[in-house]
């Protein structure tokens, strides 16, 4: 059973009209395009006899946009907004993140001990 690898990938890509919560009680919110993107990906080696070595990672980003709230202003208004009864705030946001994991397990007759480190990336 050396040398042999297996592994798994799956991905996600999610692109509607949800995003962030609506900020007022209207039941229909301004339209929002959010994009998000997941990643999960496991690679499973076994370099000898009960030593397993397992890769995870794994990553997501997500684009926003920001919602328009009629109550409240931009910290720096255009023309255009202040003298609008509705201001715009044309702004979006970025969530992301990505990590990898990566385990070792070793077996002795009857001993088990494993080793595993953790990186964001």
């Amino acid at each position: 059973m050396a040398g042999k690898t297996n592994y798994y990938v799956t991905g996600s890509y999610l692109h509607d009209g949800i995003g962030i919560e609506n900020p007022t009680r209207t039941a229909k919110p301004d339209p929002r395009r959010p994009d998000q993107y997941r990643m999960f990906g496991v690679r499973f080696v076994h370099c000898r006899r009960h030593q397993p070595i397992v890769l995870l990672t794994s990553g997501y980003h997500g684009d926003f946009e920001i919602p328009n709230n009629p109550d409240k202003r931009h910290s720096s208004p255009t023309w255009e907004d202040r003298h609008s009864t509705r201001p715009k705030l044309n702004e979006t946001q970025v969530e992301q993140d990505a990590y990898a994991i990566l385990a070792y397990q070793k077996k002795i007759d009857d001993f088990n001990m494993a080793g595993v480190g953790f990186h964001p990336l």
